[in-house]
């Protein structure tokens, strides 16, 4: 297994909805259907035999459970 493929399990485990996506955060897949509900093991086994080298994505929200703020700057913090 790889260290992404265990990490995406580890977090399903966790309760988190989880998604492989490429090095630049983009989706390797259409994800809408994970804002709701979580894949299964085996799809995220699937996954990672077809994109060994896929980083992991963990979708935010109500699905897992998850509120993240990200703030970029000084200007950004101030404002928050």
């Amino acid at each position: 297994m790889s260290n992404c493929l265990d990490a995406a399990l580890a977090y399903r485990e966790r309760g988190f909805s989880v998604i492989p996506v490429k090095k630049d955060k983009r989706p390797l897949l259409p994800w809408t259907r994970f804002q709701t509900e979580k894949a299964t093991p085996e799809e995220i086994n699937s996954w990672w035999a077809k994109w060994p080298t896929a980083n992991v994505a963990i979708v935010t929200g109500q699905v897992s459970q998850l509120v993240v703020v990200d703030i970029d700057s000084a200007i950004g913090l101030e404002a928050y």
